[in-house]
C-alpha cells in the first residue's frame, strides 16, 4: 500500500532543470519551455514568440553576454533582449526584452538561469511564463 502511494506522489510531481540539475516540483510550463526551446530566443509558456532561424536571421550578441539580439536582414522582425549580468547557472537576472515585427508587449522581469549546456542558457520566469534561450559564448 505505501508503494503504491509513493509512485502516485512520483507520477504527479514535476521536474524543472536548474543549472544542469533536476528541481523537483518545476513547473509544467518551465518543463514545456525545456522541452520545447532548441533554437536562441524568446518562448511564452513554451511556444516560440521569436526564436533564431539560421537561414533569414542574425544574432548580435555582446562580448559580456548581457546582450542578444535576432533579426531579420531587413530587421522587420527584431528581438532585443538586455540581461542584468550574463547568463550563468543558478543565477537569477533582470532581463528587459522588447520586439518588432510580431507580437510581444516590451517589459522587464526576474529570470532564474534554470539550464547551461554547450553556448546555450535557458533562462525561466514563472510569474510571465516566459522563457529564453540565450548565447552564452
Amino acid at each position: 500500500m505505501e508503494i503504491a502511494a509513493v509512485l502516485a506522489v512520483a507520477a504527479v510531481m514535476t521536474a524543472c532543470e536548474k543549472g544542469g540539475e533536476t528541481v523537483e516540483n518545476g513547473s509544467p510550463e518551465c518543463e514545456a519551455f525545456l522541452a520545447a526551446a532548441t533554437e536562441y530566443g524568446l518562448y511564452s509558456d513554451g511556444v516560440p514568440v521569436r526564436v533564431f532561424c539560421r537561414t533569414a536571421d542574425q544574432l548580435v550578441r555582446d562580448s559580456e553576454g548581457t546582450t542578444l539580439r535576432i533579426q531579420n536582414t531587413e530587421q522587420s522582425s527584431v528581438l532585443a533582449c538586455t540581461f542584468s549580468s550574463r547568463p550563468q547557472s543558478g543565477v537569477t537576472i533582470v532581463a528587459r526584452y522588447e520586439g518588432t515585427g510580431f507580437a510581444l508587449k516590451a517589459g522587464s522581469a526576474e529570470f532564474e538561469v534554470v539550464k547551461t549546456a554547450d553556448t546555450k542558457a535557458w533562462l525561466w520566469c514563472e510569474t510571465q511564463g516566459l522563457g529564453i534561450v540565450a548565447d552564452t559564448r
